[in-house]
């Protein structure tokens, strides 16, 4: 399996472990985040993961990967969250992991708003109780990329969202 990612808006290819850690890396280190200094302004960025058999680019039409772990890093603020979901191509997943999109959960929270961006394009953020410190989305992008197959990590705990990262349940 290939690890497929868009880093900093570009497509990075990886099969050692090597070329997987400067990837997360680059994600956990040195992510742009939010930026309202005129002119203009920049809600951050995000980061995709996913693996495949083969290489997936914006030029790629007739097929795309099963799996993605969208990750999102204020290193500002030392928080970040994730949110991964499957499609409906992935057959060995049990149905109620594939029916939902999942966002991180922080069952502490901090107590500020660590503006870590959900999506860019709205631009929305992730809830306060959905994002994690950094440390801990290292540790879940480090065991998706260790273990090759696209699952969710089991390291940090996780809730019901959307692919926007807002989530689904009552006391988020």
């Amino acid at each position: 399996m290939i690890l497929n990612a868009v880093v900093h808006g570009k497509y990075h290819y990886a099969t050692t472990w090597a070329e997987m850690e400067w990837l997360i890396n680059e994600v956990v280190e040195h992510s742009v985040p939010e930026w309202t200094g005129g002119p203009g302004i920049s809600p951050g960025e995000i980061a995709n993961f996913s693996f495949a058999e083969g290489r997936h680019s914006i030029g790629t039409y007739d097929w795309w990967p099963d799996n993605y772990l969208r990750v999102a890093v204020n290193p500002e603020t030392g928080y970040g969250a994730l949110i991964w979901y499957v499609t409906g191509d992935r057959n060995n997943v049990p149905e109620d992991l594939a029916n939902y999109c999942w966002v991180s959960d922080n069952p502490n929270p901090p107590g500020f708003d660590p503006r870590v961006v959900a999506d860019p394009g709205q631009p929305r953020f992730h809830d306060i109780y959905s994002v994690l410190p950094v440390a801990e989305v290292r540790a879940a992008l480090e065991e998706f990329c260790r273990t090759g197959t696209g699952d969710r990590p089991e390291t940090v705990r996780w809730v019901h969202g959307d692919m926007d990262g807002r989530r689904l349940d009552p006391s988020g």
